[in-house]
């Protein structure tokens, strides 16, 4: 699952904590995987990527790198970036689920 978090916040959602825990327990049984973390925003009325918004999204892709590396993850097995609201999952979100979606990091495997 992805990983939300609060509006306007790199604040980790309380029901997102599991796929943290879940998410380091992979990199633990894949000793060998790396992965990169991309930071998401909602913003559908806004302009594609504003300075603000990457700057979120990085730091909510940061929240979790620096959950992995405190958790003694090799920091040469992650990365991070901020894809803004360039990739939201509801572009014209309807309701509070939608938004919250868009609200998230997704984790993609680059190496094994």
């Amino acid at each position: 699952d992805d990983i939300r978090f609060v509006g306007n916040d790199s604040k980790v959602l309380r029901s997102s904590q599991g796929s943290l825990f879940l998410l380091l327990s992979f990199l633990e049984q894949n000793p060998t995987a790396r992965i990169e973390i991309e930071g998401h925003v909602n913003g559908p009325s806004f302009k594609k990527n504003s300075k603000e918004f990457i700057m979120l999204s990085e730091a909510r892709a940061r929240t979790v790198y620096d959950f992995l590396l405190i958790n003694d993850v090799d920091p040469l097995r992650v990365k991070y970036v901020g894809m803004g609201n360039a990739h939201m999952i509801y572009p014209d979100p309807q309701n509070k689920e939608q938004s919250e979606a868009n609200r998230r990091v997704e984790i993609l495997v680059t190496g094994t």
